[in-house]
């Protein structure tokens, strides 16, 4: 994997946009290579041609496969179901092109092109990706991991690296002073496994495990190491070009999240990210008055509309105002549409929304789906509480409890709650402690690395989001 603007992508998926995006670029241009012989008063249409429509169809082909699933790297397809789910997001995407050319001459195509670029990206695209998913899925492209730890932390990396990260284990070093793994830390009753996982030595054994397996990446998976790790080793070949990895690290890697259960506050205090500057913070607060300001222009008629649904389906204001947790612990008060009855709290008091809430009404149902409910924060968003992206505000209750129980928690107060965020995008809707911890998981990455690449690509997946309620609740 890279890392991107502080966000890991893998390698063999940055290939593949490039090479998405190389051949539709391509496409619009490759025209003009064809003989015009027979049609000579087609050839002048070609000068409308720009760089900016081929850099506009580009965008929409490529955002359009991120609507159809087509990024996700954890999601195999069969053949013929990516060969329909790569049309529709062409088709998307020419009918995006084709309604902003109408609008915007600059990015207009003529029909001619239209089609040929159709004809000629459709094609090498989809073979791109068989060939892609062919040479991933082959275990001769995973990247051999040995893992110094035989412990749970080596149990739960061994289950994530599986062959969508482009990785196998291929066993793991024991770091216990017996040469075995205990049975607290959940052995087998066979010597030569512990937790799932093939014990290929111990730590005195590290030198020749490594000449003998020939790792790629050696993870460093030991929670209790106490000076045991062979630093020298470790040192001597990672000189000679094997990758070296703490597991945080390379837990981050793997899931996109932090494991707040495990990591240890110096490792947070010592590792990348965390970087933010001046112009950033310029940048994304520009952006969210821009983006907002147009947000609550353009949903006042929608607005209206669902203000008299709300009326009609039960009785009760049409907006809420709820006091939230934002930026550095500050109480703000936050809008939304009315989805739950009047009295949904007065007996059981703020309690957290659960699958098949009684407390919401018929409307409220559909407004939580379609996530419209939230337009009103755009307002919140104008006056500076909240941003477009990050982590959702929480009620001053639930962050008291939060905080006391979940290490790390008040460290997603550092930046501004957001209408959405990596957790939203990543995990379905929280309804408990538990859920609470997996969001603050991802909360947390994107506290680490944040980045305006970062929220783009989180816009653009709550967008998919929306568009098939998918996590709503």
């Amino acid at each position: 994997m890279i890392r991107l603007f502080g966000h890991y992508i893998p390698k063999s998926l940055l290939v593949l946009l490039l090479a998405d995006a190389s051949i539709v670029w391509g496409s619009v241009y490759a025209g003009r290579l064809l003989p015009y012989a027979a049609l000579p008063e087609v050839v002048p249409t070609w000068h409308g041609l720009t760089v900016s429509a081929a850099a506009a169809l580009t965008f929409f082909v490529l955002v359009s496969m991120e609507f159809a699933g087509l990024w996700d790297v954890h999601q195999r397809y069969r053949r013929g179901e990516h060969f329909l789910r790569l049309g529709m997001a062409f088709g998307l995407a020419y009918v995006l092109v084709a309604v902003v050319g109408y609008l915007l001459p600059i990015f207009r195509l003529t029909r001619l092109a239209f089609l040929l670029s159709m004809i000629l990206a459709f094609p090498p695209v989809f073979f791109v990706r068989v060939v892609h998913d062919s040479l991933t899925g082959s275990r001769r492209t995973r990247r051999k991991v040995l893992l110094i730890g035989a412990g749970r932390v080596s149990e739960l990396i061994s289950k994530l690296a599986t062959t969508d990260h482009g990785y196998e284990i291929v066993g793991c070093i024991d770091g216990s002073s017996n040469g075995h793994a205990a049975n607290a830390n959940g052995a087998d009753d066979h010597r030569g496994t512990a937790n799932g996982l093939k014990i290929l030595g111990t730590l005195d054994d590290f030198a020749w495990t490594v000449k003998t397996v020939k790792p790629d990446v050696v993870v460093a998976a030991m929670e209790e190491r106490r000076a045991l790790l062979p630093i020298q080793a470790i040192l001597e070949y990672k000189l000679q070009g094997i990758e070296v990895e703490d597991w945080p690290a390379f837990y981050e890697k793997l899931t996109t999240k932090l494991l707040v259960s495990h990591i240890r506050p110096s490792w947070l205090a010592f590792s990348d990210g965390f970087r933010q500057s001046r112009l950033d913070d310029v940048l994304r607060r520009t952006l969210d008055i821009v983006v907002s300001a147009i947000g609550c222009l353009s949903s006042l008629p929608v607005l209206a509309v669902l203000a008299g649904l709300i009326k009609l389906d039960s009785r009760g204001p049409v907006f809420i105002r709820q006091e939230r947790v934002g930026k550095s612990g500050r109480v703000f008060v936050l809008l939304k549409l009315r989805t739950m009855r009047v009295d949904a709290e007065i007996e059981t008091g703020p309690v957290w929304a659960q699958v098949g809430d009684t407390r919401v009404t018929r409307v409220g149902r559909l407004l939580r789906k379609m996530r419209l409910d939230e337009l009103p924060q755009f307002i919140n968003v104008l006056l500076g509480d909240m941003s477009l992206v990050g982590p959702r505000p929480e009620r001053p209750i639930f962050v008291s409890e939060l905080q006391e129980r979940l290490p790390f928690y008040i460290y997603r107060h550092v930046v501004r709650p957001g209408m959405t965020g990596w957790a939203q995008v990543r995990f379905h809707y929280g309804a408990s402690l538990e859920h609470a911890l997996e969001k603050l998981e991802y909360d947390l990455y994107y506290v680490k690395n944040r980045s305006l690449f970062l929220d783009l690509l989180i816009i653009i997946q709550t967008i998919q989001v929306v568009l098939f309620g998918r996590g709503a609740r």
